[in-house]
């Protein structure tokens, strides 16, 4: 959660602090929401970019970790990789709706 929602905020309230998370959170609801939206559509085949782009990189990063355990997928650095699939799905959440003029996405 840390790694995918400082591209859009990047405040450090301390690691142990509930406020990180707080403030973090709908960024991560905005996240979802923009993959959910891209994926829901499968007329065209570019949802299946952006969803290869996010999660190849991330599951070639964690199930080696999580088979012989370790922590590299938690690290920033490693998911690298991985970040301009979300920036590629928010961006296309952000330009449909306001395109279709809905005013809570034109606000945010």
């Amino acid at each position: 959660m840390l790694s995918f929602t400082a591209l859009f905020f990047d405040r450090d309230f301390g690691f142990d602090s509930i406020w990180n998370y707080r403030a973090r959170l709908p960024f991560l609801l905005l996240i979802i929401a923009a993959i959910y939206k891209k994926c829901k559509p499968k007329t065209s085949s570019n949802w299946l970019f952006v969803l290869r782009a996010i999660f190849v990189p991330f599951v070639m990063l964690a199930l080696p970790d999580l088979i012989i355990g370790g922590q590299g997928y938690a690290v920033s650095r490693s998911l690298i990789s991985c970040f301009p699939g979300v920036q590629l799905a928010v961006a296309y959440l952000l330009a449909n709706s306001v395109k279709n003029r809905q005013r809570f996405w034109q606000f945010t």
